[in-house]
C-alpha cells in the first residue's frame, strides 16, 4: 500500500478471518467451561467466618470478570464476520472495476 492505494490479499485475509473465528470459538468454549467451574464453587465457598470474609472480596471480582467476559467473548467472531464481509465486498468491487476497464478496450 502506497499513497492512496489499497490492496487486499483476499486469500490471506480470508484465511486470517477463519483463524480468528476459530480462536473466538475456542475462547467462547473455554470461558463457558471456566464459568461452569466458577459457578460450581458458589455453594462450596463462603461458609464460616473466613469464608464469609473471602466471599466479600471474591464475589464482586468474580461478577466483574463474568460480565467482562460475556461482553468480550463474541468480539472475535464479530470481527471475523466483518473481515469476511470486507473480503467479499473487495472482490465484488475489484471485479466491477476490472469489468468496467475491460469494456473500454
Amino acid at each position: 500500500m502506497a499513497g492512496n492505494e489499497f490492496n487486499m490479499e483476499t486469500t490471506d485475509t480470508a484465511r486470517a478471518m477463519s483463524s480468528l473465528d476459530a480462536a473466538g470459538s475456542q475462547l467462547t468454549q473455554g470461558w463457558s467451561a471456566a464459568q461452569a467451574e466458577i459457578g460450581g464453587l458458589d455453594g462450596q465457598l463462603g461458609k464460616g467466618p473466613l469464608g464469609t470474609a473471602f466471599m466479600a472480596s471474591y464475589r464482586p471480582q468474580a461478577t466483574a470478570l463474568s460480565q467482562s467476559a460475556e461482553k468480550i467473548t463474541p468480539v472475535p467472531a464479530q470481527l471475523a464476520a466483518a473481515g469476511q464481509q470486507s473480503v467479499s465486498e473487495y472482490e465484488k468491487t475489484h471485479g466491477r472495476a476490472r469489468d468496467a476497464f475491460s469494456a473500454l478496450q
